[in-house]
Formats: structure tokens, C-alpha cells, sequence
């Protein structure tokens, strides 16, 4: 989970890149859908892995927050030991 968080601008990076990826894709697959197939078929194979680097900058940024979390619950038990 540290090695995920390790890097927050990174991790943020990739949720962005894969968040605006996702816009194109989603208008693809509903045009696909109205229209010809090929687009909404296009639009599903560059959504997967739009997808998946949006959730992998996410987790990386979750994993980042709760490192934080986790380090200054252990200064604060120090504090008071």
C-alpha cells in the first residue's frame, strides 16, 4: 500500500488521464449505440483501459491519504506514551 502512495503526483496524473479519456469514450459507446456498431464497439475498447488508470491513480491517492493517516496516528501515540 506504501508503494502505491508513494507518489501522490503520479497517482494524480493517472486518475486525470484516465478521467478525461473516459468522456470520449462514454460519447462513442452513445453514438455507437444510435449509429453503427464499430463506434460503440471503439468506444468500449478504449474505455477499459481508461477505466483502469483512473482507478489505479485513485487507489494510489487513497493509498497516499491513508499513509498520512496512519503516520500521524502513530506520532500522536507516541506523543502521549
Amino acid at each position: 500500500m506504501y508503494q502505491l502512495g508513494a507518489n501522490p503526483q503520479r497517482s494524480a496524473q493517472f486518475f486525470w488521464r484516465g478521467f478525461v479519456a473516459f468522456w470520449p469514450c462514454a460519447f462513442l459507446i452513445a453514438y455507437g449505440a444510435v449509429n453503427e456498431n464499430i463506434w460503440f464497439y471503439l468506444g468500449i475498447t478504449l474505455l477499459i483501459p481508461a477505466f483502469i488508470c483512473a482507478i489505479y491513480g485513485y487507489i494510489g491517492m487513497l493509498a497516499n491519504r491513508f499513509a498520512q493517516v496512519i503516520g500521524h496516528a502513530d506520532k500522536a501515540k507516541q506523543l502521549f506514551d
